[in-house]
């Protein structure tokens, strides 16, 4: 195995390693439980060397059937092209023509989702071909510099039972991506996905939270890859489309629960999408809003809250209603909320003065739920009215 002490280690398991130098790559199979790497060379530890031939044995079977599923697979492309594999050192050594490669991490959200949609496709595709989903790890899948779509496939089993860790591995990886961090076992995945992935729009959360979902281990068959794929391309529409929301949503908070929730949501389901909380009691009025709010966070996509005490004008072109489109003043954003609208929007609007503030009619065309917090009672302008 001439100067693979030089070469550079891009993957490691317990059947193989694969190292690269500037002209090739090199699979090799030395299972760390079997051999070790010493003095420029790899050791077969004593005792076990008929587990690592019976071992060596199933990866010259696997590397057969890859060659041939290489030759008759549509997605064989993507397959290691090996152009000679021989016994060196008491280890498997497939050599395959060289690559100049990405991985799958990647700081940029497209390219990430670009290259996921990729793997998702090619795993799909496979299943199609062989009726079952072989055992891939996301280390070993590489894509051609500055594509991402062009992937290959250092390794795969097609031979072996086991489940593949794929999803396993790639739900770690769409979590650091883009939360920063790894999975936890007490992550709720719905409440990591409700608190927005940062500098995106909230159907990319949303998005997100379902495809952590699907990558569940437990669930393993050929239709979970067709719903990833669609989950990935979506992704990538969605950040292509680029469409408006709100910079800082109102991100509802669990509070006290309040039974007048469930009498604003019936309103709101009713038809009404104008509904006022009555009360003399500012905090006793935010605090019913907000359990109206946490109880529903999954029917709206985009939230706003702000006060009105100084006109509708100066609200709405506010800190609270930035756009991520940049719009600025209080015309030109009502006209891209109207857009919003259509994902599902809800606005808490308090202390507003319906008589006299001339952009309360322009606000009423909104086609969102507005929840007004007030003082006043406004029940004989025809409004459901609710005391807190």
């Amino acid at each position: 195995m001439l100067g693979i002490a030089n070469m550079t280690e891009i993957s490691r398991h317990y059947t193989h390693s694969i190292y690269t130098d500037s002209h090739r790559f090199f699979t090799v199979f030395s299972p760390d439980d079997l051999v070790r790497w010493c003095g420029g060379q790899f050791q077969v530890i004593r005792g076990l060397e008929h587990v690592l031939e019976h071992r060596m044995a199933a990866c010259l079977n696997n590397l057969r059937t890859l060659a041939e599923l290489r030759r008759t697979s549509s997605a064989g492309n993507t397959l290691p092209d090996y152009v000679e594999i021989h016994e060196e050192g008491g280890v498997l050594c497939g050599e395959s023509r060289y690559y100049s490669y990405e991985v799958l991490q990647t700081e940029d959200d497209m390219r990430f989702c670009r290259k996921l949609a990729a793997v998702c496709d090619w795993m799909k595709q496979l299943i199609a071909e062989l009726g079952k989903e072989p055992v891939a790890e996301w280390d070993d899948i590489i894509f051609e510099k500055g594509s991402t779509e062009a992937l290959h496939v250092l390794h795969l089993d097609v031979v072996s039972a086991e489940k593949s860790p794929l999803c396993f591995q790639l739900r770690n990886l769409v979590v650091r991506q883009f939360f920063g961090r790894a999975p936890r076992i007490s992550d709720h995945i719905f409440e990591l996905a409700s608190g927005a992935v940062p500098n995106h729009h909230p159907r990319f959360s949303v998005l997100v939270c379902q495809l952590i979902q699907e990558l569940a281990p437990v669930r393993s068959n050929a239709q979970r890859w067709e719903t990833l794929s669609a989950i990935a391309h979506a992704l990538c529409d969605l950040l292509e489309s680029d469409p408006d929301y709100f910079l800082r949503p109102c991100v509802p908070k669990r509070t006290a629960s309040f039974p007048i929730a469930e009498e604003i949501k019936r309103e709101f389901q009713s038809g009404n999408h104008v509904v006022f909380l009555s009360g003399k009691n500012v905090l006793r009025l935010r605090q019913a809003a907000d359990s109206y709010c946490f109880q529903n966070r999954r029917r709206y996509l985009h939230t706003a809250q702000g006060t009105a005490e100084n006109g509708l004008s100066a609200m709405l072109e506010g800190e609270a209603f930035a756009l991520h489109s940049g719009a600025s003043s209080a015309a030109a954003r009502i006209s891209a909320m109207r857009g919003m609208c259509a994902d599902g929007m809800l606005l808490v609007v308090e202390n507003c003065d319906i008589e006299n503030d001339p952009l309360f009619r322009q606000m009423l065309r909104l086609p969102a739920d507005i929840l007004l917090l007030t003082p006043q009672d406004y029940g004989e302008y025809g409004f459901p009215v609710f005391e807190v």
